[in-house]
């Protein structure tokens, strides 16, 4: 009987241990990225129109596959992203916003045309060129599928394709990223959330990922906030690599004044948990 009762004691013990300290995984995710599972919109409509916002394909794309940012900092194609105004009442006036990396963007007036045999596209309307705020040669957007349209100059034959999401590019990119659930080596759980929401990793509260680099940061590098998302230098810098499941991230010691940055020897290491 005393036997019983101490194994009874002893399981008792592994299991009140095990509650209190998550084993850290040691699988390597094998996943399919964001990029390929929900970074875009789900269209449901029979009928193809162009309402919503459009992104860049191959910037996504590359983003997924290489698991940074910094080698794509110059897309092919200087418009990113846009999104398409229409006005049923006063063609007219229906517009393209296209939008850079940088600061600004680009508003290009629109015509809509309709082929019978390759249906509604969109087309630069030159005879408004006064409205167009850079230099061009006129363009066509031809949809492909419900969420994919190629956007092609009248002089090249370069197509650049993109496609429609339903969040914003910040979104996407902690989706393609970072989003999951992460540990740390001594078992404590850390979460990255899609609407730049951190929990779990030393008192931070946000983290915002640079894609717009500049100020001296020539790195893959994200910013971790301990109250709400604000400019660079209110957070702290991070130099990320992923290494399969596990997540490093270095911190920086930043001189905004100089703008230089020193990679200090605090290294967090995260190891991605793969459901």
């Amino acid at each position: 009987m005393r036997n019983i009762a101490l194994i009874l004691l002893i399981i008792q013990m592994i299991i009140s241990c095990t509650a209190r300290n998550k084993i850290v995984p040691e699988s390597v995710c094998t996943e399919v990225s964001s990029f390929e599972n929900n970074a875009f919109y789900d269209g449901d409509s029979i009928q193809f129109n162009f309402e919503g916002s459009w992104i860049l394909k191959s910037y996504l794309k590359s983003i997924a596959e290489s698991k940074g940012i910094y080698k794509f900092r110059d897309p092919k194609h200087i418009i990113l992203g846009f999104s398409y105004e229409s006005n049923p009442n006063e063609e007219s006036k229906n517009l393209i916003n296209g939008y850079t990396l940088h600061e600004g963007g680009y508003t290009f007036p629109i015509k809509i045309i309709t082929i019978p045999s390759s249906g509604t596209i969109l087309k630069e309307d030159l005879s408004r060129e006064n409205s167009i705020s850079i230099p061009n040669h006129g363009f066509t957007i031809i949809p492909i599928s419900q969420n994919e349209v190629n956007w092609k100059y009248d002089d090249s034959i370069t197509v650049h394709s993109y496609i429609r999401t339903k969040l914003d590019l910040d979104i996407e990119i902690n989706k393609i990223l970072f989003v999951g659930e992460y540990f740390q080596s001594n078992g404590k759980e850390v979460i990255f959330e899609a609407n730049g929401v951190i929990k779990g990793l030393a008192g931070f509260s946000n983290y915002k990922v640079i894609y717009d680099f500049g100020l001296g940061i020539d790195f893959d590098a994200i910013v971790l906030f301990k109250d709400g998302i604000g400019n660079w230098n209110d957070g702290v810098i991070y130099k990320y690599i992923f290494e399969g499941n596990q997540l490093n991230i270095q911190r920086i010691d930043s001189n905004w004044d100089n703008l230089e940055h020193t990679l200090t020897s605090e290294i967090i290491q995260l190891k991605k948990n793969c459901k």
